[in-house]
Parts: C-alpha cells; structure tokens; sequence
C-alpha cells in the first residue's frame, strides 16, 4: 500500500511537482480535431495538469494553444475575436498568434505599436532554457461582513464590509485615482495588509506572515525545480517604520502586490508593486532588474509610482528601451519609457 507522501509523489501534476515535469516532456493530446472545426472558429477552453489554457484555430488553419489572460490587463481570450491569424482581446484589442505573441496593438500610435509588438508574449518564460520566470505573492487580508447600508444597495443579507470603515465599495478600473483620489480621512482608523498593502488589523500593525512578502522564481520547467528566488519589493513602509520593528535590521521583505515580469536574453525586469519613502529618494517604487542566470540584481531605476502594467520592450533606431505603466494614490496613469545604457 503507498503512504500517503508517495501518494502524492504519484498523483499530483501541477507544474512545480516531478510527476508534472515529467509529463510535460511528452505530447499530450487535449481536444479532439473537430473541436476547432474550422479557420477562425470560436476558441476552446483547456484544462491539463491543473493548468487553465485556450485553444484556437487561426485564419492559415494553424492550431495554437496559449494563457487564457491577455498580459495587458489580464482579460480572459476565450472571450476574444479569433481573426487575423491570432486572438485579439476583447479589452483593448491586443492580437496573439499561436505561439502567444502580440502581433497588434491598436491602442497604440502606430510607430510604437510596431516597434514593440513582437517582443510581448503572454508568459515569463524563456523556451531555450525551459526556465519559467514567475512573480508572486504571499497575503492574508481578513474580510468582515455586515448588513448591506439599504436594501437599493443590495437584497442579500451581508456584504463585504469593516465595522469600524463601514460597507466596502469595489470600484472599477482607474475610479478614485489620480485626480480624482479623495483626499485622506486623518480620522479613519489605521489598517494595515499583508506585505503592507492594506487590509484588516493585523498584530500590532504587522502582517501575520513571514517574509518574503512578494518574490520572484525561477523554475526550471524540465525538472521541476526552483533554480532560484529572490524577495522582489523594498521593505513596505508599514513594516520598516513600524514602533515595534525599532532598532532590528530588517533584510529586503518584498511587497504584496500582483506585478508582470520582461525577460530578455541575460536579465529578468519587474518594477514593485507598491510606493514606499526612502531617505535617500522620495516616495516612489524601483523598477528592478535581475540576473536571469542567478537572480542577482543588477540594477535600478526610480518610478515616480509603482508598477501598474506589465514592461515591454522594443528597438528604435538602434537602440532598446524598456515601457512600463505606473500609476497609484494621487498618481495619475502614465507610461515610463527608460533607453538601455549603450555599450561603448
């Protein structure tokens, strides 16, 4: 009879897992032909191993297999229009062929959009090494309910809510931000979240989890096997600032936050997800680049808020630049475009 540790050996095929990697070394059949009957016909929804994917038939005939999550703002492709030999989302019309490329941005001028096309793909992964570079985080926010403030508001009994802060509102994309942020209510009670960004009440002040907060590894997706991570976010300002932390060097904790990461052929760039204030800049975040190799780092720049759009990259006239969105607080959304130090 297994025990029940090599049970799990045996059963469990997720990607981090030996039975997965072992898997994912053969071809796996996952729909039949007729599913995707003809060019440009209705995508498929995929689940293999655990992992959620979407299948289509481009306009050439050609079957492609890639992330349901445009890496733009994470809207789901299965919802998107299969034309023009590749996905387009739904969202703001970004194209991926089969080999989850973007191959137009119509959102964007023109000479841009052609530049930087061809570098975006869905995944943080590097095919020549079978290395997946992945961000993550680790967070745990307590959710109180309470009675919804009138019945217009909702007709179920508890909604999400704080009896100190009152009913939650969820807002949408880009609402009470930038100009339009209220100003700050000095007499709302103090919360503080996991890895610093906002939450419930935790032990005095604290997140209830050990650090690294947010971090970013490196997984060889032929063994299975972490090669490497690293803590990726200064400490948040909650942490380092806070009366019970006086006196105690605290090391790099990384943040909470759901950022994307550009790979390139030596290095791995994600900015942090969220602002802090150091005494040698002012409050702002880094945007931070990593040995591909060993997760060193080896370099960063300022930005004036943190990351809100996974970078990109792309050649003008000979030379490289790295774009990524930022935006947060009062800190109106915006593109960063930063030019790559020439070798000389």
């Amino acid at each position: 009879m297994l025990s029940a540790a090599d049970n799990e050996l045996l059963t469990r095929t997720g990607a981090d897992t030996p039975m997965g990697a072992l898997f994912r070394r053969f071809w796996i059949p996952v729909l039949l032909s007729q599913e995707l009957p003809e060019p440009d016909c209705p995508p498929a929804r995929v689940t293999i191993m655990g992992e959620e994917l979407v299948a289509f038939r481009d306009t050439e005939g050609r079957v492609g297999l890639v992330d349901p999550r445009c890496p733009h703002r994470g809207a789901n492709l299965f919802f998107g229009r299969n034309e023009e030999c590749g996905l387009r989302c739904m969202y703001h019309g970004w194209r991926y062929n089969g080999d989850g490329v973007c191959t137009n941005m119509p959102a964007e001028k023109k000479q841009l959009a052609r530049e930087i096309d061809r570098p975006v793909k869905e995944k943080a992964f590097d095919p020549e090494t079978q290395i997946l570079y992945a961000p993550s985080f680790t967070s745990l926010v307590p959710i109180g309910l309470m009675p919804p403030p009138s019945k217009e508001f909702s007709d179920i009994r508890f909604v999400l809510g704080d009896a100190r802060t009152g009913v939650r509102y969820i807002t949408g994309p880009g609402e009470n931000a930038g100009a339009d942020a209220p100003p700050p209510n000095p007499n709302a009670p103090a919360t503080g979240g996991e890895g610093g960004g906002g939450g419930g009440p935790n032990p005095q002040g604290l997140p209830y989890l050990k650090p690294p907060y947010g971090r970013i590894t490196a997984i060889d997706m032929s063994k299975g096997e972490i090669v490497w991570q690293v803590a990726h976010g200064e400490t948040p300002d909650s942490v380092r600032n806070n009366p019970a932390l006086k006196g105690v060097n605290i090391p790099r904790t990384g943040q909470s936050g759901a950022v994307g990461a550009l790979v390139t052929k030596t290095l791995v760039v994600s900015g942090e997800p969220l602002a802090t204030t150091l005494p040698n800049r002012p409050r702002g975040a880094m945007l931070r680049a990593y040995n591909k190799a060993t997760g060193a780092e080896v370099g960063a720049v300022f930005m004036p808020a943190q990351q809100s759009g996974s970078p990109m990259t792309y050649m003008l006239n000979g030379r490289q630049y790295i774009i990524v969105a930022v935006s947060g607080g009062n800190y109106s959304g915006e593109y960063l475009a930063f030019a790559v130090p020439q070798r000389r």
